[in-house]
Parts: structure tokens; C-alpha cells; sequence
């Protein structure tokens, strides 16, 4: 399984493979989302965040087609959105709610239902 990229014309841009998960079987991704590039006036390049049903939150280098960090977060995973500033919010199967701020990779948040 990959990502696939489209122009807005139509062409196929890249193809991105997500990475190992712990079963080594293909790999369902639950959720994706964009951010584009400079938003917020930050600078930072177009990026894209996925996870899977391996609770596996990837974040991408669009232009480069590549993973810039993964965190498995040991649970599955259902959707996730880019917020402010970068920081990504996943929800977990089990009710987590995780938050991400990649610039702090070692410091991911978690919110656990009551």
C-alpha cells in the first residue's frame, strides 16, 4: 500500500510508502491530513501526517516522498488533524486523545477518558 500525490492537473506526484509497523503486513492508514507549506507563517515545508490501525502516527516530507518522524503510540489509531503551529492531534482506540508537537518529539500528550 502507499500514498499517492496528485497534482492539481491530474499527474501523479509521488508515491509514499508508509513504514514498518510491528506486524510487518501491509499497512491500513485510518486517517491523513495536510498542511500546507509556510502556514501560519512559519516556514516550515508542506507536510503530511498519517496513522494506522497499528497505532503508528507517521509524519512526511511531501517534496521528499519520505517519513520525518514516527511515534507508536500502542494503540490503534482513528483520525488525526493538523492544529495550530504545527501540532497534531490523534485519537486513539481506547479513547486517547494524544497531542504531538513535533518540534518537542519526546513530548507527546496524552488525554485519557475518564
Amino acid at each position: 500500500d502507499c500514498i499517492r500525490v496528485w497534482s492539481v492537473g491530474g499527474e501523479l506526484r509521488q508515491l509514499m510508502r508508509p513504514p514498518s509497523n510491528p506486524q510487518q503486513r501491509c499497512t491500513p492508514v485510518t486517517s491523513l491530513d495536510v498542511r500546507a507549506s509556510g502556514a501560519s507563517g512559519d516556514g516550515i515545508a508542506g507536510q503530511l501526517a498519517t496513522c494506522d490501525v497499528y497505532g503508528i502516527f507517521s509524519l512526511w516530507d511531501v517534496e521528499r516522498g519520505a517519513v520525518v518522524r514516527a511515534w507508536d503510540l500502542r494503540q490503534p489509531l482513528s483520525d488525526l488533524a493538523f492544529g495550530p503551529e504545527g501540532m497534531v492531534a490523534a485519537a486513539g482506540d481506547r479513547g486517547d486523545c494524544f497531542l504531538i508537537d513535533p518540534r518537542r518529539p519526546t513530548d507527546v500528550g496524552v488525554s485519557a477518558p475518564r
